[in-house]
């Protein structure tokens, strides 16, 4: 349905001179709120109850039937309907790669793929997986944060490079804004103009900060504070597997005052 629109509304502005920006936001694979009474184990299943407007739901994972039979050597029924909703999701991305290059858009375009945050892989039914990151979704360990990102812009990317210099879905602001040329009052926005990343793979130094109820993290190159008192070397450890705190009480005091 969200593709639809979308293709809907690349055929309303294909034939405007105007450049045109399109926000397409999928809510798969994040799992949804469903009535109780709408379980078929087939393509919706519940990973726990919930409510929404004040009725008894579900939260569900669903996808299309077919999507679920393409992945029934999985035999785990939440990671079997989890990967048949990032397999659609994948489906519906190509559908608008089609539509572009069918309407010759494709060249010009730029098509960022971002997320938002980690899955869960402990709670949940654990229907998602972070690989051998610590932690989960509405964690700071890297589990919850660290997430990939996909650019394409066809004459002014390289393809096929990978970029290890950490960035925010914050820069995205930013740096568009930088090179179409406007001005986006850079008083209170919190993203930097990443563009020196993106074009030359050049590194960027700068701290990063994040925050979710009570939880604290900060990251200064290598080095990684959580709760102000676990400390990580993610060049070595990206798993966050050894707290570096006692070995390098320095390093946490530094972070702390920041």
């Amino acid at each position: 349905l969200l593709t639809d629109h979308a293709i809907r509304f690349i055929d309303e502005v294909k034939t405007q001179k105007n450049p045109f920006f399109l926000y397409l936001p999928y809510n798969a694979p994040h799992y949804g709120k469903t009535d109780s009474d709408s379980i078929s184990e087939g393509h919706t299943i519940a990973v726990s109850e919930a409510k929404a407007a004040g009725a008894n739901v579900i939260n569900s994972l669903q996808a299309p039937f077919q999507y679920v039979e393409k992945f029934a050597n999985i035999e785990n029924k939440y990671r079997r309907v989890y990967a048949a909703m990032v397999s659609n999701l994948d489906d519906n991305v190509g559908r608008l790669l089609d539509k572009l290059e069918e309407e010759g858009l494709l060249e010009s375009t730029m098509l960022w793929f971002i997320s938002d945050n980690g899955g869960y892989s402990q709670t949940q039914k654990k229907h998602a997986s972070n690989g051998s990151l610590r932690g989960e979704k509405a964690s700071v360990y890297e589990g919850g944060i660290r997430v990939p990102a996909l650019l394409l812009w066809k004459g002014k990317v390289k393809p096929g490079q990978v970029v290890n210099t950490p960035a925010c879905n914050l820069d995205l602001l930013p740096t568009v804004c930088s090179i179409v040329k406007i001005n986006p009052r850079s008083a209170g926005i919190d993203g930097k103009d990443i563009r020196e990343i993106l074009f030359r793979n050049s590194k960027l130094e700068r701290d990063f900060y994040w925050r979710f109820n009570r939880q604290f993290a900060i990251r200064s190159g290598k080095w990684k504070l959580v709760k102000g008192t676990e400390l990580y070397d993610l060049e070595k450890d990206p798993g966050e597997s050894k707290n570096f705190a006692e070995q390098y009480p320095g390093i946490v005091r530094k972070l702390q005052e920041k």
